[in-house]
């Protein structure tokens, strides 16, 4: 299998075991991206920039990509379809229109396969996964920035003189909606969703989208010339909610939130209607493509760190409830800050009962041995070996531990103390009864007048008593 195959784009038991019912299911999907890709292409096409077909806003792209990501290579049948009608209505011949949708279908398809072939992970819970999806983004858009502006050439609509603000115009466009349509159609699942929007913490994320989309459609409205004074923060205010949409609710959500932003955006300066609708168009659609790609760029870089991070967190929060070693978190004022179950299974606790005390607290002198032992270790470095102490529980029975530690300063600059137990008394007395053994092995054997050895496998003698030596 596959590793940067997503689940949406295997095989489902109803596709292999029944025929019948995975051909309307792909009929359907292709339905379902051919419509979007047709009416995106016809949102695009109301703000062109160089000519009739180049666009410095086509979310197709974006759909295309995750149509290819989510459903296999089957969906360039209805990319290429959707894409040859959108432009054989821009006007021109059909072998022109045709040339363009094969590059529009082929671009999408090669950043796909470059996702697959890199093992992308939709979830972006790494920073890999966020420069694996630019870079596949880029090299898609390559394609159709030379496709398209070289069949535009070829027709004679495309001046040589104009032929690299066109391509570069088209790889921006095709490049920004990949990031537009293709990261929120490509990381959204019904789980992610739900656990974006439901039960209390849900309902504030999509009151905050709710915030943003409001902004969104008053900013770029046809009444946004009576509110002239408000029309800046109207569109400053949907950045930073954004933002912190992303810190709360992850990739989906807010990459949606930036699409459908994007989507009020240019569907009312097409219209003529927000703060970029101005006298010069060109300068207007430039000024909207800069601020979708801010909203994009910045959103899609706020996700992947927040969700990696968050992975880490999760990560390091496993290791510290489910190690088997007892672990205390002490600050500089020699308070445990935190301690894992095993820490109070070892000092016979209840649960937390640890957490927000003093490390004195600890039963019977073990957190005064404890503060000393790391106090004589000096205060930036921990202890380098570990120490055997003599520590009790809360009935008052005696343990040896194992301790160690390790210190680091956190992003406030604190001084933070890791002391890390193990319960090493049965050990130790199985060392000392070992010990105990070997001795009286020891006595027994050089007591005795007769020779005794022992032999290894080869017949060497490994060890002998007095009397043979004696002899020898």
């Amino acid at each position: 299998m596959d590793p940067g195959l997503p689940s949406a784009a295997l095989p489902t038991p109803g596709d292999t075991a029944s025929p019948s019912r995975a051909f309307p299911r792909l009929l359907a999907r292709l339905l379902v991206a051919g419509l979007a890709y047709y009416l995106a292409g016809r949102l695009g096409l109301l703000i062109p920039y160089v000519g009739s077909h180049v666009s410095l806003f086509w979310l197709p792209t974006g759909i295309a990509v995750a149509a290819y990501w989510r459903w296999g290579p089957s969906m360039s049948l209805a990319i290429g379809v959707a894409a040859f009608t959108v432009n054989l209505q821009i006007g021109g011949p059909a072998w022109l229109a045709a040339g363009i949708a094969l590059g529009n279908a082929a671009g999408p398809w090669v950043a796909a396969f470059v996702l697959r072939r890199w093992g992308f992970d939709a979830a972006l819970t790494r920073h890999r996964d966020l420069l694996v999806y630019l870079a596949a983004v880029a090299a898609g858009m390559l394609v159709t920035a030379t496709n398209g502006t070289g069949w535009l050439r070829s027709a004679g609509v495309l001046a040589a003189t104009d032929w690299p603000s066109a391509w570069l115009t088209w790889w921006a466009g095709d490049a920004v909606g990949a990031l537009l349509g293709g990261v929120p159609l490509v990381a959204a699942t019904r789980a992610t969703l739900r656990e974006a929007f439901a039960r209390a913490p849900g309902r504030l994320n999509a009151a905050l989208l709710g915030v943003v989309l409001a902004c969104g459609l008053l900013g770029f409205s046809p009444w946004a010339g009576s509110l002239a004074v408000w029309q800046y923060p109207l569109l400053s205010l949907p950045l930073c909610l954004t933002v912190v949409l992303a810190l709360r609710a992850g990739v989906p959500a807010a990459s949606l939130t930036v699409l459908a932003l994007s989507a009020t955006a240019a569907w009312g300066t097409a219209r003529g209607a927000g703060p970029f609708s101005g006298h010069d168009t060109h300068a207007g659609l430039l000024a909207l493509w800069s601020y979708i790609a801010a909203l994009a760029c910045t959103t899609v870089v706020v996700c992947a760190l927040t969700a990696q991070l968050l992975a880490t967190r999760r990560q390091q929060l496993a290791l510290f409830e489910r190690a088997g070693e007892a672990i205390l978190v002490v600050d500089e004022a020699g308070d445990v800050t935190s301690a894992n179950p095993a820490a109070h299974a070892l000092f016979d606790l209840p649960p937390k009962a640890l957490n927000a005390t003093p490390l004195g607290a600890l039963p019977h002198g073990s957190g005064r041995l404890l503060r000393q032992w790391l106090e004589a270790a000096g205060c930036e470095r921990a202890p380098q070996a570990p120490a055997c102490l003599k520590l009790a529980r809360r009935d008052a029975v005696m343990f040896d531990a194992e301790v160690q530690a390790a210190r680091h300063r956190d992003a406030r600059g604190r001084l933070q103390t890791q002391i890390i137990l193990r319960d090493v008394t049965e050990r130790r007395e199985a060392e000392a009864r070992l010990a105990a053994s070997e001795e009286r092995y020891r006595a027994v054997l050089e007591d005795q007048n007769e020779i005794v050895c022992r032999l290894d496998a080869q017949g060497l003698v490994v060890d002998a008593n007095e009397a043979c030596h004696r002899l020898v």
